[in-house]
């Protein structure tokens, strides 16, 4: 109904998934917006997952919250981001 790609679907789906297993047993709208950000910086600090990650599984809870649960998440400012991968210029 949201026109996703499949493959959207089946991240946002894991994210969700992952999420709820971080929380424990309870459904998704019971956490919120702290258990989010929570959520978010162990990925960055403690998993050192890449800031691209982080990302989409950001993008999986503001689509959870929104369209599955009706409760926009407030704004996720200043979380701490993943890793970026630094690249050297060709020469």
């Amino acid at each position: 109904m949201q026109h996703l790609s499949r493959r959207t679907e089946e991240a946002y789906l894991y994210w969700t998934k992952r999420f709820i297993r971080f929380h424990g047993p309870r459904h998704p709208a019971e956490p919120g917006d702290a258990e989010v950000r929570r959520f978010l910086s162990y990925l960055a600090v403690d998993r050192k997952l890449s800031a691209a990650t982080q990302q989409q599984a950001l993008s999986a809870l503001l689509f959870l919250y929104r369209n599955v649960v009706g409760r926009p998440l407030e704004r996720m400012d200043k979380l701490p981001r993943g890793r970026v991968p630094t690249t050297l210029p060709w020469c």
